[in-house]
């Protein structure tokens, strides 16, 4: 019977110790996965302000390019309405060119009088122009 109770008092204590390890090692599995979820979280704040910023940059970079994309446009407007201008003008100095050219070629003792003549009708249209 001394021997049963021994076996008996061996087997509570290693139960008794069993236990006591085993719930100490789920206590620290708890303590672990508690510290890990902390980080997980802290991570996660720490992203989702790091995303709102990226948001914020990304309107903002669309703006940006909207006022570009919109000032390219107007530039191109006035380009082409410069164009337009520019070739009314070219057509007139054009036909001035081919009147010129058409001229006969004023001898050479009438050349003073022809370019003094000229520099008159020159500043004359100069100023009907204005």
């Amino acid at each position: 019977m001394g021997l049963i109770l021994a076996f008996l008092a061996v087997f509570a204590v290693g139960n008794i110790s069993g236990g006591v390890i085993m719930h100490w090692k789920s206590g620290a599995e708890v303590a672990l996965a508690v510290s890990d979820k902390e980080k997980v979280e802290s991570r996660n704040s720490i992203l989702e302000a790091a995303n709102g910023n990226c948001a914020t940059d990304i309107e903002g970079v669309r703006q940006g390019v909207k006022v570009i994309t919109d000032a390219v446009s107007e530039r191109e407007k006035a380009a082409s309405a410069a164009m337009r201008d520019a070739q009314a003008l070219v057509a007139k100095h054009k036909a001035a060119a081919v009147a010129i050219k058409a001229l006969p070629v004023v001898p050479q003792a009438e050349q003073c009088e022809a370019i003094e003549r000229e520099q008159i009708e020159y500043v004359a249209a100069r100023h009907a122009a204005e």
